[in-house]
């Protein structure tokens, strides 16, 4: 998503203002970040640009625990990053 606006289309009529999904993506990932993992999932159920927005890896980073690399090198299978790159 871009960071113009576009114009929401109701039948034949315009809306003047902006809704909710003519907001950049990077935005809403700036907001997701300080929101819990709950309400991001919820929220990512809601349109195509906050899903986009929850998919961003730096929105879960600082959600992971710190010795996470640790915890996922003790998992028993070749390619921890297989599970992760999976979803």
């Amino acid at each position: 998503m871009g960071a113009n606006l576009s114009r929401v289309h109701e039948g034949n009529e315009e809306r003047p203002y902006p809704g909710l999904a003519d907001i950049p993506e990077n935005c809403i990932a700036g907001i997701f970040k300080h929101l819990s993992p709950t309400d991001i999932c919820k929220l990512a159920r809601l349109n195509r640009a906050f899903k986009g927005a929850a998919s961003c890896d730096y929105v879960w980073e600082q959600k992971l625990p710190v010795c996470y690399q640790e915890l996922l090198s003790k998992l028993p299978i070749s390619k921890p990053h297989s599970i992760i790159s999976s979803y």
